[in-house]
């Protein structure tokens, strides 16, 4: 899932609204979950001149396994429309948004964790348990990121192991996490003004020690992705 500030604004409302199809029960959408059903949302591009455009959501889908195509097509449609005209930025997000909703923003554990059977009545959720506090980096940025990475590690010394990135959803801004070893976290500065090379300014990035025996290391350590740097 990409990185918004649509993302951010979804996870950190209590209710969202779900779209699910009339013949559906509780009970059928429990037990889809077994078979490999999501509960999904996706992006549209809302233009905005001169500074980076807005992201808005969806309601969160219910889709099972082979059904997602025809949940994504008119939120692509609505952003080759209109996203591409907040320039200079609206190009780049029009294709990072067309891409990343091939996929869809997986919310599927926080929706199945938290909805009970009065919501799925009411058609909405509350997230009071968030199971996912990043998603992946999208497929051009994450290579941006690897050139970044790898020129470092060429340069000022191999990594002692390979970092983990993620996209953080909880956060007003674009937020990519990048864990490091312990003992390459005397690298993190000169990282934060290399990055900024290869990213726009308004990504931000966040340098944590995969050490630290805290809920976001935690989290990154399974939800992220990792920075093959040799």
């Amino acid at each position: 899932m990409v990185c918004s500030a649509s993302i951010h604004h979804l996870m950190r409302i209590h209710k969202y609204k779900l779209k699910i199809p009339k013949d559906e029960t509780f009970e059928s959408i429990m037990l889809e979950r077994d078979n490999g059903a999501k509960f999904v949302f996706y992006e549209y591009v809302v233009p905005r001149p001169i500074i980076a455009p807005g992201r808005a959501p969806s309601k969160i889908y219910f889709v099972k396994k082979g059904d997602h195509k025809r949940y994504y097509r008119k939120y692509n449609l609505i952003t080759l429309l209109w996203g591409w005209w907040g320039l200079p930025f609206g190009p780049v997000y029009v294709y990072k948004v067309v891409a990343n909703n091939k996929k869809g923003n997986n919310v599927t554990e926080d929706v199945y964790e938290n909805l009970t059977r009065e919501d799925f009545e009411q058609r909405l959720v509350v997230i009071k348990t968030v199971a996912t506090l990043f998603i992946p980096v999208d497929k051009s940025s994450f290579r941006e990121l690897t050139k970044c990475l790898k020129k470092h590690s060429q340069k000022r010394g191999r990594f002692t192991s390979n970092p983990i990135a993620g996209l953080y959803i909880d956060s007003e801004t674009p937020t990519i996490y990048i864990g490091l070893d312990a003992n390459d976290m005397d690298k993190k500065y000169d990282l934060k003004k290399e990055v900024y090379n290869y990213f726009y300014s308004h990504t931000k990035f966040e340098f944590v020690n995969l050490s630290d025996d805290t809920e976001i290391v935690t989290k990154l350590k399974q939800q992220g992705t990792y920075i093959q740097c040799d």
